[in-house]
């Protein structure tokens, strides 16, 4: 195992007037990050001048300098406009918060501070920003190859480049780690997604926005190519904050919706699936944005999942969405998937189709999850005859394991 060095962690500067706050931050951020920490908002900015860090936790209340002020400076300041800010605050008044969010915070942590959630924030907004920057200069780096006005047969071999890159950059994005939460004993859940040839737009997530409460999500952007991958990138993006704003999934496909509605004069949309799973109780709650059902796997029968009714993501703003709530029992397993998979076609242009995957999935629902998604894939490019992908084939699966 390959030690990181200190100079190459991110920088976490932590702002805040109480010891403990600081001590605590300290404690639990160390080893991953680099910390500064600074007692006061003047320090505080002194500070972010010179070390330039990746992310700042910022308290709101503050003798001389309150939070807000500090975040107005900092926002103004061309060389640090650009670093996320969280902010620590012990209210939850919601007039607070969006004054914090207008003036260019990109979340909250309320006191006190709870180490899990403090970790998963800051690891989240600092894998949002990283990516943010790489698409950033992807995008400026193919705009000035356009620009540049290069030869048909020159332009068609950097667009081909450049097109790897945004696969690459869009795969970054995706929880791709086999299995997901290797720690935990109390849930199986495993991802897959294998990209077309064309750059697309399907997404999946999940994560703990609480110790014991696991969100996720599964999606998939209308058409291909760059525009696509941009989309996707934003509606991923817009996902994990709601995420952390409520527990309710119907309400976090109410939140990006309206956010995606705004500036899409490309008229694009995603179809979404999310939800939010409470890992000791079983239960799970979901929504549907115009989506696929999922395939439910309990007692040895696979059925599809009941799903409300629900329109896709980002065409008209103010769409009410509605939630469902199921209780799963041990072994209970939920696969959620994109049409590339039921959509595959044949050498004769038949579908895949829904049933076969019912049914593939009622022979292999008890295998380790990796392996029922490994089985899954296999067979659709047996049924095509061809591992090449006409459309992206992305597969979620998420199991409640038997009581150890």
């Amino acid at each position: 195992m390959t030690n990181t060095s200190p100079e190459s962690l991110p920088v976490i500067l932590v702002v805040d007037d109480t010891p403990q706050h600081l001590s605590i931050a300290s404690d639990v951020l160390e080893g991953s990050y680099t910390v500064k920490l600074a007692n006061n908002g003047k320090r505080g900015l002194k500070i972010a001048a010179t070390a330039k860090p990746d992310l700042i936790l910022l308290d709101i209340m503050m003798p001389e300098m309150d939070g807000f002020e500090v975040c107005q400076q900092l926002k103004a300041d061309p060389a640090t406009r650009h670093i996320p800010i969280i902010f620590l605050t012990a209210s939850e008044d919601a007039e607070t918060e969006q004054r914090g969010l207008d003036i260019g915070a990109v979340d909250y942590i309320t006191k006190p501070i709870s180490p899990p959630v403090l970790l998963a924030r800051v690891r989240n907004h600092l894998a949002l920003r990283r990516h943010a920057e790489e698409l950033e200069v992807w995008n400026r780096t193919l705009t000035q190859r356009v620009e540049e006005g290069i030869a048909e047969r020159q332009q068609f071999a950097l667009l081909r480049q450049e097109l790897d890159v945004a696969r690459q950059i869009q795969t970054g994005l995706l929880p791709l780690r086999r299995p997901l939460f290797p720690d935990r004993l109390d849930l199986e859940i495993a991802g897959i997604m294998e990209p077309a040839s064309a750059v697309g737009g399907d997404l999946f997530d999940a994560f703990f926005v609480d110790e014991r409460t696991l969100f996720f999500c599964i999606g998939d952007v209308s058409g291909h190519g760059i525009a696509a991958a941009m989309f996707m990138a934003r509606a991923f993006s817009l996902m994990r904050l709601a995420a952390f704003e409520t527990r309710l999934p119907e309400k976090v496909l109410g939140r990006i919706n309206d956010q995606l509605v705004i500036g899409n004069d490309a008229n694009m949309f995603v179809t979404l699936v999310c939800g939010f799973f409470e890992v000791g109780s079983g239960r799970l709650t979901y929504s549907n944005g115009g989506h696929l059902a999922p395939v439910l796997y309990r007692d040895g029968v696979a059925a599809t999942l009941p799903l409300p009714r629900g329109t896709a993501i980002g065409i008209l703003e103010g769409v009410a969405y509605r939630q469902h709530e199921i209780v799963l029992d041990p072994d209970d397993l939920v696969l959620c998937f994109t049409d590339g998979v039921t959509e595959a076609s044949s050498s004769t242009h038949e579908e895949y189709s829904e049933p076969r995957l019912i049914n593939l999935v009622e022979q292999h629902g008890r295998l380790p999850l990796e392996d029922l998604l490994d089985s899954i894939r296999t067979d659709v490019a047996a049924f095509t005859g061809s591992r090449e992908l006409e459309d992206d084939c992305t597969m979620l699966a998420l199991r409640l394991p038997s009581a150890r």
